[in-house]
């Protein structure tokens, strides 16, 4: 539950005791609650009871279930695709796998080595230590980005954060300032990128290629899931899609899992937005006029070097 009160500016963790996960109500202009996973993904116990998890949202009244799954841990998509009626590929996730060699794109090595010639220190930290600077990156990530809904993290998200032993900050200084920083989540030989920032000296100086590095040399040995691009899919001029792909040695598919829990709300709820035939989008009536402005909580919140 730690973790999940870190999205407290999205809504209230709620714990699904057959998948041994919490997940996030939220509210629905005051007329109805659902439930999205927490972000960046969802993480299912692999021997979860699908079904029965989907009853027990049901019998709280949840009007629809949205999920992000990797499916790199957790129940199979065969699984998956027989409890859900929503199953979509939602983007490409970029991997590092310590089965194959780990070399960078020859751009990538030449910005790494760009990067440390301009004196950058980079350091693993605990996030506690450099909280408020941390914060400051981020807030300026979130400004520069127009960043809105999950991925709004606040001081107090941050506070929660820097208490798990799972995380590990990895920190590029230069001349004692923090200019970039990536922190990373670790369980079972497996690592996840979790949310990246940089400052303006940050994006000058390239020190994002030199931090990935460092990060994925730390994890040597570990199934690194870096995240996808910024965008709903394959998206063409990705740019942060290109950055993560410069670091790879594989690539996976996330998806998107959900359903609707309550038939008769959802379809009044759809009708009431107009667009009760859509089927582009899940959640139907939380769709916005711009795509993919509410599936905020499924996108990665770090950002290719400018």
């Amino acid at each position: 539950m730690a973790y999940a009160k870190t999205l407290a500016h999205v809504g209230s963790p709620f714990y699904v005791p057959a998948w041994r996960t919490y997940v996030i109500a939220r509210d629905w202009q005051a007329r109805a609650k659902d439930v999205i996973g927490c972000y960046p993904l969802a993480c299912l116990a692999a021997d979860s009871d699908l079904e029965e998890g989907l009853r027990a949202l049901h019998k709280e009244a949840f009007v629809s279930v949205t999920l992000v799954v990797d499916g790199l841990l957790g129940p199979s998509l065969n699984l998956l695709r027989r409890a859900f009626s929503v199953v979509r590929p939602l983007k490409t996730h970029y991997l590092v796998d310590p089965a194959y060699e780990y070399r960078p794109s020859k751009h990538h090595r030449y910005e790494i080595r760009r990067a440390m010639l301009r004196g950058i220190e980079i350091r693993i930290v605990p996030l506690s230590i450099i909280l408020d600077a941390w914060t400051d990156l981020y807030a300026g990530l979130v400004s520069r980005h127009h960043i809105t809904g999950v991925q709004r993290f606040t001081h107090e998200s941050f506070e929660v954060l820097a208490a798990f032993e799972a995380l590990t900050a990895v920190a590029a200084f230069m001349d004692g300032e923090l200019i970039a920083c990536h922190l990373w989540f670790e369980h079972k030989h497996h690592v996840w990128s979790h949310l990246a920032a940089s400052n303006e000296h940050g994006y000058s100086s390239g020190a994002a290629y030199a931090v990935y590095d460092y990060s994925i040399r730390h994890f040597s040995g570990h199934l690194i899931n870096l995240g996808g691009g910024a965008g709903i899919g394959e998206v063409a001029g990705d740019g942060l899609a290109r950055f993560k792909a410069g670091f790879s040695n594989r690539s996976h598919t996330a998806y998107m899992i959900g359903s609707v829990l309550d038939p008769t709300t959802y379809e009044a709820l759809c009708a009431a937005r107009g667009n009760a035939t859509a089927h582009d989008y899940f959640p139907a009536y939380r769709a916005q006029s711009t795509p993919g402005a509410d599936v905020a909580f499924s996108q990665a919140s770090s950002t290719a070097p400018d």
